[in-house]
């Protein structure tokens, strides 16, 4: 089973009955989610809270997968208000590669809908494909331009989060995290052109300066810390991480995080910087209380 996600904002309201129009994810076409590939495991969420499923009756909500475009009946008794976002889950078999390397999974879960992952934030420039099978899973990122808001700490350097995903409520084993990162681009003004930073992915968010460093118990514990110094390391930089990460979110459910943390001298103010490449990230699910 594989899994990718779209969203959109609703620019008006959608009573229940009504339809809303998606676009395909890149990469995909009618095709991945019909014929052989038909999974009828989709699921939408409308502001990341309330979830509705894909199913034949009951509260719920309907797909329909056309020549050019994808759409979504709200069948849940309910307005989708205007404004809000909702974010499709669109799940198929994965029997339509070209090769085997890119659909290593494909035994469907035995129930999609209880062992969901949770969901990945809208972000400009960031897409993120779930694959899924059983409590085992994959998040595949792919970052243009992504933005990262950096604090300024004065002389203690400076910090910075990007949140990747909300997981619901369970405990995770984290097992790999592939990082590969093609280009950094700093605002010119509070993020130098010269600026030497810690990049890494982790289950908190970095919320005070160190001074250029990571390395926390929780800040890269999923994917460690890339040393870069702009304009000068060569790129692209790319770090594998296979350091099992145990995270218990039973009582508090878990996120996942790209940090960034910027050295004193190099950082000018508060600030952004552009991120491009890629993540990967492999783990299990490991239950509920």
């Amino acid at each position: 089973m594989a899994f990718s996600i779209v969203s959109t904002v609703l620019a008006s309201a959608v009573a229940n009955g009504g339809t809303v129009t998606l676009s395909y994810p890149t990469g995909t076409t009618q095709m991945t989610f019909t014929g052989a590939n038909a999974s009828a495991s989709g699921q939408v969420t409308v502001n990341d809270n309330e979830r509705y499923v894909e199913r034949a009756s009951g509260v719920r909500v309907n797909f329909t997968y056309g020549a050019s475009s994808i759409t979504l009946t709200n069948n849940t008794g309910v307005t989708w208000p205007a404004g809000a976002t909702i974010r499709a889950q669109l799940g198929y078999v994965a029997l339509n590669s070209g090769s085997f390397v890119d659909r290593p999974w494909q035994v469907p879960d035995v129930d999609p809908t209880a062992t969901t992952l949770g969901s990945a934030p809208t972000v400009s420039g960031l897409t993120c494909e779930v694959v899924k099978n059983g409590p085992w899973f994959m998040l595949r990122y792919n970052l243009s331009a992504v933005s990262i808001t950096v604090t300024d700490g004065a002389a203690s350097g400076s910090h910075g989060a990007l949140k990747l995903f909300d997981f619901n409520e369970g405990a995770i084993m984290f097992l790999g995290c592939r990082q590969n990162y093609s280009a950094f681009t700093a605002d010119g003004t509070g993020v130098t052109a010269t600026v030497v930073f810690d990049i890494g992915v982790g289950t908190v968010a970095k919320s005070a300066a160190a001074d250029g460093a990571l390395g926390g118990a929780t800040d890269d514990d999923v994917g460690g810390e890339i040393a870069v110094t702009l304009g000068s390391t060569s790129l692209p930089v790319s770090l594998i991480s296979t350091t099992p990460a145990g995270s218990d979110g039973t009582a508090t459910a878990r996120d996942l995080y790209l940090n960034f943390s910027g050295t004193a001298a190099t950082v000018a103010g508060n600030g952004t910087l552009a991120v491009t490449g890629s993540i990967t990230v492999v783990g299990v699910l490991l239950d509920d209380d």
